[in-house]
């Protein structure tokens, strides 16, 4: 995975919308970026869309073929992230030139591995707990994060994360999140599959509640009518 002709191969041979009805009974959305929409959906970002010819090229351009087959393994843990790989796993092996298995294992030795970057391919949720197009980016992308799974390294562009997050401007800084979002996912360290939609309960007499993308719910304007 250091060729960066694998790294896409893998993408394009993923397909989102099996991975989302596998793994989540269709109860989600497309992920085409580190960032969700509710925290600004920003653009000219290369979406990897489903495509195993194009996969096949790029496994070609690294060397590989029908007789010489990509190999490695996916270490996961839980029944999702199973399944998740299970779907993905599909896609790759379509291409007649991957040959891809799954190892599940307990969550505290695949963090262990993470930490050592001693695995070949993964499956993670990243679950963003401030507001702010930093926090999705930062923690699991820059320089030395202990939440960067990857291990990815790029001096620019932690140096443009650390601009854009005390640039006033509203439109400069939109443009260093679009520089920053457009070139990780050209280097591909990590490939974002899908957002988790958010389901709330209440009874009918519950009024004037709106929930919040955070969870973070704002009941003081909430009511219950008899």
């Amino acid at each position: 995975f250091n060729d960066a002709n694998v790294r896409k191969a893998v993408a394009y041979a993923i397909d989102r919308a099996q991975v989302i009805e596998i793994a989540e009974e269709g109860l989600a959305s497309p992920a085409y970026t580190f960032y969700s929409a509710g925290f600004g959906q920003y653009t000219g970002v290369n979406h990897y869309d489903t495509d195993l010819e194009k996969a096949k090229e790029l496994l070609a351009a690294a060397g590989y073929s029908e007789d010489n087959k990509l190999k490695f393994t996916m270490q996961v843990s839980g029944d999702v992230k199973i399944l998740q790989a299970q779907a993905i796993q599909m896609g790759l092996n379509a291409t007649g030139m991957v040959d891809a298995q799954i190892e599940s294992m307990e969550l505290t030795a695949l963090k262990d591995l993470f930490k050592k970057a001693e695995y070949d391919m993964s499956l993670y949720n990243w679950a963003n707990g401030a507001s702010g197009a930093d926090s999705n980016v930062r923690p699991i992308l820059s320089s030395g994060s202990g939440s960067n799974r990857s291990h990815y390294a790029n001096a620019e562009m932690d140096a443009l994360m650390d601009k854009a997050l005390v640039e006033m401007d509203v439109t400069t800084r939109e443009e260093m999140y679009k520089t920053i979002q457009t070139t990780i996912m050209e280097d591909l360290p990590i490939m974002p599959l899908y957002y988790d939609k958010v389901f709330v309960g209440a009874s009918k007499n519950v009024q004037n509640f709106a929930p919040d993308i955070m969870e973070c719910h704002n009941f003081s304007r909430t009511y219950v009518q008899e």
